[in-house]
Parts: structure tokens; C-alpha cells; sequence
């Protein structure tokens, strides 16, 4: 017992509402051999309705020829009745004959002109009963054969609305059970496409992660005992340089106000001292202190300490703490800071050199990584697009795989009644 065979059983035992059965696609083949030999004979049966139509019809040429060539009756062969009755006698044969000379193959064909032509064949009242008066015995043998054709196309018309739809539909059937082979090849091929891709998305993301990686360990090279301890000695020496500027800053912060009379008086011609100097200490005493190679600081001393009591007042407190300030500022206080800078900076350069050794290698093949990493993320940029593409061409094949087992269900359900859902 075949597949359609079982539920056809399962549902002949039961006599509430047919259940949905599910029918794998996998089945479709043997459903549509187990009904191959059903639909021939329908077909079978069709064909010999279309012979026995046929035959028919060659009745009706023989009757119509049979027609065509009679004589009226004796008795109205020279009334005017008789002239009225061949001319309608000519005009039927011509369309008569014209309505059953070519007749289509196709069995649904067929049947849609064999009804058109019994519609010719058919004469309206008034005609047929004139004929009938002027050719009685001819139109009495043809009304028995028009007769015989009637019954035959009403047994044909309940076949056609029966059997042959079934045929229909099963031919229909099919052409989508190809059309969704069709489609499961489209998806097979969508998804080795999708399967190819997505190997080589996850081959470029492997190999970002391995980049990704030697980052992280370029960064803990970067990290090195080595390099923290170069740091830290950096910042020990930047530390000293700030200490050194801070301790200058600090001493002339007391003698900025005279510092700034002083260089007004200058301007005006009073004192004879490097004006763009004393702007320079005002500004940065530190900074100009490190730059003064000459020491103009000291005639600029020299001067301000001249000038005290004189053109520049002090108060009492003032006139104790400017001596004192001035007098530890000396030239070789001067170059004492400016060597311990000077020293403190050469072995900063010599630090930035030793960690640059280590570094720029480093730097080098960081940023080198981060250029393939820049062009990795826009091959999967691309790639990804192409991905998503062919997936939605994978979507719109199984929308269209889907569709289409509705539609066998529908087929399969009408051609055989049993309610079923074709699924993959």
C-alpha cells in the first residue's frame, strides 16, 4: 500500500472532519505514479467522448449534405414557402458546415466548439418548423441525429466539469512539482554560496583576531621592565628640571614688582640694562634664566640693587628681603642651575634615544597591523554585504518554495479530496 494509499485508508475509517496530513515533498514522485494510471484512463476516456462526438458530427455532415441536396415536398413545390425554405435551407448548411469543419484537438477545446456548434445546429423555432414543412423527411432524420449529439454533449459536459478538471489539475501539478524541484536546486545553490561565503567571512574574522592579538602583545612589549624603567627615570630627570625652574621662579616671584619698575625705568632712559632681558625674566624667570648664556641677569641685578631707596621704594620688610634675594642670586648660583638643567637634559635625550631603540620598531609594525586591520575590516565590509545579499536571495527562494507546496497542497487536495500540506 503506497503512501496516498494509507491515508486514504486512515481517513475511510473515519466519519467526523478529514485532519490535515503532512506530505513530505520526498513523496510527490510516488503520488504522482500512483495516480499516473488514473489520469490515463480519464485521458483514455476523453478520447473516446471525442470520437463518438466525432461521429457524431459526421452524421450531421451526412444529414446536412443529405439536405443540401433535397427536394421539396410535392404538395409546396410552388407555393412561395418553398422559396423561403431553401434560402433558409442554404444559409443553415453554410453556417452548420462552417461550425463543425474544424474542430480543435485539445479534449477541453473540443468540447467548448462542439457546444458553439450546436448552438448553430440549433435552430430557432420559426426556421426549424419552415424547414420542416418544406423538407419534412430530411429534417426529421436530422433533428434524430441532432438529437443523438445533444445527449452525447450532455454526457461529455459532466465528464468536462469532473474528470477532465482533475486531468487539468494533475497536469498543473506537475508543472509545479518541477517548478519546485527547480526552486530546492536554487536553494541548495543559495545556501553552498552562503556556506562559501561565510567561510571566508570567518577566515578573515580568524585572521583579525590573530592580528588583534599581536596588538595586545605589541602593547605589552611597549610595557616592558625595560621601557617603565627608562620611564621612570625620565620622570625622575623631568622631575629635577621642575624643581630646578620651580626654585628660580620661586626666588624671583619677590622681585617681580621691582623687577617691572625697574624695567620701566630703563625705557625711560634711567638705568642702562638689557630691556628685552628684563621683559624676559618678568615674563618666564626660570626660562630666561636657561637661555641667559651671557648672564645679562646680573648687570640687570646690579642696576635694580642701585636703584633701590633711590627710584624704586621699599618698605621695611622689603628692605631686608631684597638684599638677601639679590645676594644668593649669583653667577655661579646662575650657572649651577643652568649645568644641572643642561645635564639633567642630556641624559633626558639619551633616555628618549634608549626607549626610542625599543619603541620605534614597536610603533612600526603596531601601525603596520592597524593598516591590515583597516583593510581587513573593509574586505568584510564587502563581504558581509555580499552575505546578506545572497541571503536574501536564499529567503526569496524559500518564499517561493513555499509558495509553491501551497499550491501543491491545493492541487494534490483536489485532484485526490484528501486534505493535505505538502512540507520539505
Amino acid at each position: 500500500m503506497g503512501f496516498l494509499d494509507t491515508i486514504r485508508a486512515m481517513f475511510s475509517e473515519k466519519k467526523t472532519q478529514l485532519e490535515t496530513v503532512d506530505l513530505p515533498f520526498a513523496q510527490i514522485d510516488v503520488f504522482v505514479s500512483q495516480h499516473s494510471d488514473k489520469i490515463k484512463g480519464i485521458e483514455q476516456k476523453a478520447y473516446q467522448f471525442k470520437q463518438e462526438l466525432n461521429d457524431r458530427f459526421k452524421n450531421i455532415r451526412v444529414q446536412l449534405e443529405i439536405l443540401k441536396r433535397a427536394e421539396p415536398d410535392s404538395g409546396i413545390s410552388a407555393s412561395k414557402l418553398c422559396v423561403v425554405g431553401k434560402s433558409i435551407r442554404d444559409n443553415f448548411y453554410d453556417n452548420a458546415y462552417r461550425a463543425i469543419s474544424s474542430l480543435p484537438e485539445g479534449v477541453q477545446d473540443f468540447y467548448l466548439k462542439s457546444q458553439d456548434a450546436f448552438k448553430v445546429l440549433n435552430l430557432d423555432m420559426r426556421k426549424a418548423e419552415i424547414l420542416l414543412m418544406v423538407f419534412k423527411k430530411e429534417m426529421t432524420d436530422f433533428s434524430k441525429v441532432l438529437v443523438d449529439l445533444k445527449k452525447e454533449l450532455d454526457v461529455f459536459k459532466k465528464f468536462v466539469k469532473r474528470d477532465l478538471t482533475v486531468i487539468r489539475k494533475y497536469d498543473e501539478l506537475k508543472e509545479v512539482v518541477e517548478k519546485a524541484k527547480a526552486s530546492k536546486k536554487d536553494i541548495s545553490k543559495a545556501k553552498d554560496e552562503l556556506s562559501r561565503i561565510k567561510e571566508e567571512l570567518d577566515f578573515l574574522e580568524s585572521k583579525k583576531q590573530g592580528i588583534l592579538e599581536q596588538l595586545v602583545e605589541l602593547q605589552a612589549s611597549k610595557k616592558s621592565s625595560e621601557v617603565i624603567e627608562l620611564d621612570k627615570e625620565a620622570k625622575e630627570l623631568e622631575d629635577k628640571n621642575k624643581a630646578i625652574c620651580s626654585e628660580i621662579d620661586t626666588k624671583f616671584s619677590e622681585l617681580k614688582k621691582p623687577l617691572k619698575k625697574f624695567e620701566y625705568l630703563v625705557s625711560q632712559g634711567k638705568y642702562s640694562a638689557n630691556q628685552r632681558s628684563i621683559k624676559e625674566y618678568l615674563k618666564s624667570p626660570s626660562q630666561a634664566v636657561l637661555n641667559d648664556y651671557k648672564l645679562n641677569i646680573i648687570k640687570i641685578l646690579v642696576g635694580l640693587t642701585k636703584a633701590f631707596g633711590k627710584d624704586i621704594n621699599l618698605d621695611e620688610k622689603q628692605q631686608i628681603q631684597m638684599p638677601l634675594i639679590i645676594e644668593s642670586l649669583t653667577e655661579d648660583y646662575f650657572r649651577k642651575k643652568q649645568e644641572e638643567h643642561k645635564v639633567n637634559h642630556g641624559l633626558l635625550q639619551e633616555n628618549y634615544s634608549q626607549k626610542t631603540q625599543i619603541l620605534t620598531p614597536l610603533v612600526f609594525k603596531e601601525r603596520s597591523l592597524e593598516r591590515e586591520i583597516k583593510a581587513l575590516d573593509r574586505n568584510l565590509e564587502e563581504i558581509q554585504k555580499d552575505y546578506d545579499k545572497h541571503d536574501k536571495i536564499l529567503a526569496k527562494h524559500k518564499e517561493f518554495l513555499e509558495n509553491r507546496f501551497n499550491k501543491l497542497s491545493s492541487l494534490i487536495s483536489d485532484v485526490t479530496d484528501l486534505p493535505v500540506q505538502v512540507n520539505d
